[in-house]
């Protein structure tokens, strides 16, 4: 009964994404000239992260992953994705998050910079619009990596999520 309702979860993240798209990634408003994008927030262990959706093309549920003997610790497995084999990029390696296995997991495919990959993550949560005036610095981080993927920082709710920009994978 637990997994009924978490594909329902998952099901109406994927409608108020397929809407997005068909709404616009990005929209202007007029009353107030203000810019917004629309970001994807999902959760890592208990960090809460967002993608723009222009960097995404699909959310898939649970798949099986065929694990890659040999691969660096930052793939976690290939899929088959409409009969293309895509790398599967543990986000949780990356960023430098403990990984625990999840019932929530789910995929987000990307094809941003021409680079298709999937993206592994506990836990969809949200589909909100960021305005570019609220976007805060990010804070300055040792990790290398960590810091080529993080754009900025918002208060959403009063919940800390920060920015990815997953065209800095390699």
């Amino acid at each position: 009964m637990e997994n009924q309702g978490v594909f329902q979860g998952v099901e109406t993240c994927l409608r108020e994404l397929k809407k997005a798209f068909e709404l616009s990634v990005a929209e202007e408003i007029r009353e107030t000239g203000e810019y917004f994008e629309r970001h994807l927030v999902f959760q890592l262990a208990k960090e809460s992260f967002a993608l723009p959706v222009i960097q995404l093309r699909e959310v898939l549920g649970n798949r099986l992953i065929v694990s890659v003997p040999g691969a660096p610790p930052s793939v976690h497995g290939i899929i088959n994705y409409k009969n293309k084999i895509l790398p599967v990029t543990n986000l949780h390696h990356l960023l430098q998050i403990p990984f625990h296995e999840t019932d929530n997991a789910c995929l987000l495919v990307s094809g941003a910079a021409g680079f298709e990959t999937t993206l592994l993550i506990d836990r969809l949560v949200n589909l909100i619009s960021i305005g570019q005036e609220t976007i805060k610095p990010k804070a300055a981080v040792r990790n290398e990596t960590r810091n080529q993927l993080i754009t900025g920082e918002i208060y959403y709710r009063d919940k800390l999520i920060t920015l990815l920009d997953i065209t800095a994978i390699n």
